[in-house]
């Protein structure tokens, strides 16, 4: 917003920064397996503000396109993402199947991955949950990829990566950068307890973010 100042003959024109609706926080990574097995470094998340299991699965067939054009600079991604060994996806096409078939319908798991930047609203949380922000699974239309993607919107999108037993992360399957888009289906939460709150959105947000641990993201964040 534009704000003109007059001292006399004398105009000063002001520039005030837009203030975002939401408050942002990043997920925190979830140790598991053991120090030498790397697992996915995967959060379930609620679509009502109770419970610790995963909500609803998400209809994600309409978003392949989409996926594979924001993904197209990451060698392997797309092979990665169309296996059922993706974090992803549950094999209920085919449980003898490696590989997805794209043109079935398919469902996504309502997870996310930690280390991950998110956009929350401030005005709906709870005592124990918040209400994160993600994209209509219902309109992949509405979205362009040189507009909607990881570097212009991090809030927006998952890097997902693999975690061990001692908290080290690593992206997945050794060295691969992946992109989904961050989407719901009702709504989606997440515990309070499984996020670090940020006083202000980073104004820049790398795949080196996604990977810090989170005694590194502490001590970052102050």
């Amino acid at each position: 917003m534009k704000v003109t100042a007059k001292f006399g003959d004398q105009r000063i024109d002001y520039v005030e920064k837009e203030k975002s609706p939401y408050s942002f926080c990043v997920l925190k990574h979830l140790p598991r397996g053991n120090d030498s097995r790397f697992d996915p470094d995967e959060i379930f998340l609620q679509d009502r503000p109770v419970g610790t299991g995963m909500g609803v699965g998400i209809p994600f067939q309409a978003w392949w396109g989409f996926v594979k054009e924001i993904n197209k600079n990451n060698a392997g991604a797309w092979e990665w993402l169309t296996t059922y060994e993706a974090m992803w996806f549950n094999n209920d096409q085919d449980p003898n199947a490696r590989e997805i078939d794209i043109t079935k319908p398919i469902n996504i798991r309502c997870t996310d991955g930690g280390g991950n930047l998110r956009a929350y609203y401030p005005e709906t949380q709870t005592n124990a949950y918040i209400e994160l922000v993600g994209y209509d699974y219902l309109h992949p239309e509405l979205l362009d990829a040189s507009v909607d993607n990881f570097n212009k919107k991090p809030e927006m999108f998952c890097v997902p990566s693999a975690i061990n037993l001692a908290g080290v992360v690593r992206k997945v399957a050794n060295g691969i950068t992946v992109f989904m888009p961050r989407l719901y289906r009702t709504k989606i939460w997440i515990r309070k307890s499984e996020v670090i709150f940020l006083k202000e959105k980073p104004t820049k947000w790398t795949i080196e973010d996604v990977l810090m641990t989170n005694a590194e993201r502490l001590a970052f964040s102050g």
